[in-house]
C-alpha cells in the first residue's frame, strides 16, 4: 500500500500466486515458434508466462516429493522436460498440459537439462556426477559419461560444444570427442542386424518403432535406403540380405520365407518360399552364400534332427 503502481514501460512481470511458493528457477526460452514464454519453476508448480501479454497462460501442477530443479524445452514437438531433486526427469505437453512420461534418469539430482533437436537426444546432468544422453521422445537410455564429481550445471555455448559446471571449476567439452553420432533414426529402435553382402561388405538393417525400415553403411552410418514397413520383419527371427538381385529373406519361424523387394517403396513381397509340406516345420535362421547364389536356412521339424537346407536364388525350390 502506498507504493506507485509499476510504469507500463518498465521490464516488469507479475507472477501471480508465485509469492506463496519460492521460486527455483527463471528460463526465458521459444517454447512454440514465433511464440516466447516464460517458464516459473516453483516448488508445487510449472508456470507458464507470455511475455508480450505479461499474463500467465497455463499452470501444470506437480506431486508430491517432485520438486523441480532444471528445465529444458523442445519447441517443434510444444514438450517441456523438467528434472527433479529425486532424479527424475518428467515430460511435459504444452499443448495439453498433462504429464506424457516420466522416468528415472540418475540416483541423485537432476541439475541441467538440454534438448538437441537436431540429433533427437537429450543431455543430462546429476549431483551424481554422470552425464547421460537419452532418446529425445523416447527416452530411452543412450549413453553415459562419468567426470567424477558432482554436476552442477550444463548448458551449450554452440551447436557442439557444452559445458559442465561443478563446485570448483567447469570444464568445456565438445559431442565429437564425447561420442559420435552413428545415425539418428528418429525413433526406437526395434530391429538392428548386420547384413553380410559379400566378402567385407555388409549392410545395418535397422528397424524402428514408427514402422520404417533403414538400411545404413556399417562404416559411416550414412543411409542407404529408407523404405515404408516390412510388417513381417514385426515378428521376423532371422533375415538375409542378397545385394545381387537386392532382396531380402525373412523368416518368421514358420515353414514360409518371405523374400520382399527392397528397390520399391512399401517394399512388397516379391513371393513366398514354402520350404516344407508340413504346419509343424520352422525355418529358424537364414545365411546369404554369394558364392551360388543361394540362401542357406536351419530348418526344424519332425524329422529326426535339425538340418541346413539350399535355396536358389529367384524362388528356386530347396535341394
Amino acid at each position: 500500500p502506498g507504493q506507485p503502481p509499476p510504469s507500463p514501460h518498465a521490464p516488469h512481470l507479475l507472477l501471480p500466486d508465485c509469492h506463496r511458493q519460492r521460486l527455483r528457477l527463471l528460463l526465458l526460452g521459444r517454447v512454440e515458434r514465433e511464440v516466447r514464454a516464460l517458464v516459473a519453476l516453483c516448488e508445487s508448480s510449472i508456470r507458464l508466462y507470455d511475455c508480450q501479454r505479461r499474463a500467465e497462460t497455463r499452470a501444470l501442477p506437480l506431486g508430491r516429493g517432485a520438486t523441480p530443479t532444471c528445465c529444458s524445452a523442445h519447441g517443434p514437438q510444444a514438450h517441456l522436460y523438467v528434472g527433479d531433486l529425486a532424479g527424475h526427469v518428467a515430460l511435459w505437453s504444452l499443448e495439453t498440459g498433462r504429464q506424457e512420461q516420466r522416468f528415472k534418469a540418475h540416483r541423485s539430482a537432476v541439475t541441467g537439462l538440454a534438448c538437441r533437436p537436431a540429433a533427437r537426444t537429450l543431455l543430462t546432468a546429476s549431483l551424481d556426477g554422470q552425464l547421460r544422453e537419452w532418446g529425445l521422445g523416447t527416452c530411452e537410455p543412450l549413453r553415459r559419461l562419468d567426470l567424477g564429481e558432482p554436476l552442477l550445471q550444463l548448458g551449450f555455448v554452440g551447436e557442439g560444444t557444452f559445458y559442465c559446471r561443478s563446485q570448483h571449476g567447469f570444464s568445456l567439452r565438445t559431442l565429437r570427442h564425447f561420442y559420435r553420432l552413428f545415425h539418428a533414426a528418429g525413433a526406437g529402435l526395434r530391429r538392428l542386424a548386420r547384413l553380410p553382402c559379400g566378402p567385407g561388405r555388409a549392410r545395418i538393417l535397422a528397424a524402428t518403432e514408427d514402422g520404417v525400415t533403414r538400411f545404413l553403411s556399417p562404416v559411416t552410418g550414412e543411409l542407404l535406403l529408407l523404405t515404408w514397413p516390412f510388417q513381417r520383419l514385426e515378428k521376423a527371427l532371422d533375415c538375409a540380405y542378397d545385394p545381387e538381385r537386392e532382396e531380402l529373406v525373412v523368416t518368421v519361424g514358420t515353414a514360409d520365407v518371405y523374400i520382399l523387394d527392397t528397390t520399391t517403396c512399401p517394399s512388397p513381397a516379391k513371393y513366398v518360399l514354402r520350404t516344407a509340406e508340413s504346419g509343424d516345420d520352422a525355418v529358424l535362421c537364414l545365411a546369404f552364400c554369394p558364392a551360388s547364389p543361394a540362401v542357406w536356412g536351419w530348418h526344424e521339424g519332425p524329422a529326426p534332427s535339425p538340418q541346413w537346407r539350399e535355396w536358389g536364388g529367384g524362388g528356386q525350390g530347396g535341394c
